[in-house]
């Protein structure tokens, strides 16, 4: 069996594009053999990625694209899974790039697997952008062992010790699986939308995750010398709504699509009966180097105008949220670091009135 003949009719890959005229053409290249079928969705781009598409969808009966600028990114997802025929899907960035015969591999893995819901790239290599190497990451067996545990309660907090790196959130999924999750998280909010490690979680539930040993994928950094957590904060930023500039929104919007996966497994009567508010502590204190940074004190005014839909969820997290941050500040004050510190602020303030000259004369003077 030729490899065409074994990822024919099997996998389907979605690609979400806006202005990637510098990488669009290598992405392509990288993954026309890697899918029976390609769907692109276009978020308005102007810097000529549409030639570039035009060019390959003339050439490429498999490659299928559509202008959806101004769409909701939930009808865009929506737009990918009605249009997508292949019992996989695979998920890429239209700057990335997939190493030759990696769907191949993957295909076969969730084939021999029928417990696993996803396989992702163990090997992930960060290009700068003129396609230089920048560094090379890979997953460790032990971090992917939890994803691959029997256990629905190890395999959903996984989520919360790992960032969604490009290795694993662009891997290969199971369409249904990957569809049900997506529709089940959308609900959550006015606008639609679902975070990665929300949509991690939701399928964890379902299944595991595996790694694939063989397979590559390569991940355009958009700057160099970025290290992760400053590139999630920018990216933060970047997917709030309604241009708010705080990273707040995203994040809440992460830990509400989490929690309200462990919410929903709470039912099961194999997982103790605090699974929810433990893994709401754990995923709070994921990102609490998010939310203590922020120096004025979270209202509700962090939270844009789409609001969750299902109220009691957003309030017990928000409350959680401004706990933990309680917490932290009490633990803080009581460090002997912070009680120096605040020793030296009032023995300042006490000194300024006089003057730092008169001061010293003062001293001499009760010395001599």
């Amino acid at each position: 069996m030729t490899e065409k003949e074994y990822i024919k009719d099997q996998v389907t890959v979605v690609i979400p594009v806006y202005n990637e005229i510098r990488f669009i053409r290598r992405t392509l290249e990288s993954i026309i053999n890697e899918a029976d079928e390609i769907l692109i969705s276009d978020f308005g781009s102007t810097d000529g990625t549409l030639d570039v598409l035009e060019e390959f969808v003339s050439k490429y009966p498999k490659v299928i694209y559509a202008n959806h600028k101004d769409w909701q990114f939930s009808d865009r997802m929506n737009w990918f899974f009605q249009n997508a025929h292949g019992k996989y899907v695979r998920l890429i960035g239209g700057h990335d790039m997939v190493s030759s015969g990696s769907t191949k591999s993957m295909t076969a893995l969730l084939e021999n697997n029928p417990d696993a819901v996803m396989v992702f790239s163990k090997y992930c290599i960060y290009l700068n952008q003129d396609y230089t190497f920048n560094s090379f990451y890979f997953m460790a067996k032990e971090n992917a062992i939890p994803f691959a545990s029997d256990s629905p309660f190890v395999r959903v907090q996984a989520t919360a010790n790992h960032f969604c790196l490009p290795s694993i959130y662009y891997g290969l999924y199971k369409k249904d699986v990957y569809f049900d999750a997506f529709n089940f998280l959308s609900s959550l909010f006015a606008d639609g939308v679902v975070t990665d490690t929300g949509l991690l979680a939701a399928m964890l539930k379902r299944g595991k995750l595996i790694c694939d040993d063989s397979s590559f994928f390569f991940w355009m950094k958009p700057r160099k010398d970025v290290d992760l957590i400053s590139e999630y904060k920018r990216m933060s930023v970047t997917n709030s709504r309604d241009g708010t500039s705080s990273p707040f929104y995203w994040s809440f919007a992460t830990i509400c699509d989490c929690y309200t996966v462990v919410n929903d497994m709470q039912k099961l009567q194999c997982l103790p009966d605090n699974f929810n508010q433990i893994s709401l502590d754990i995923f709070i204190n994921m990102y609490s180097f998010l939310f203590d940074s922020l120096t004025e004190k979270i209202t509700p005014a962090y939270i844009p105008q789409a609001l969750p839909k299902y109220k009691p969820i957003y309030d017990e997290v928000f409350n959680a949220v401004v706990e933990n941050l309680k917490n932290i500040e009490n633990s803080k004050k009581q460090s002997p670091l912070f009680q120096s510190f605040c020793m030296i602020k009032k023995l300042i303030k006490c000194i300024l009135p006089y003057g730092f000259v008169r001061l010293i004369q003062e001293i001499k003077k009760r010395f001599q």
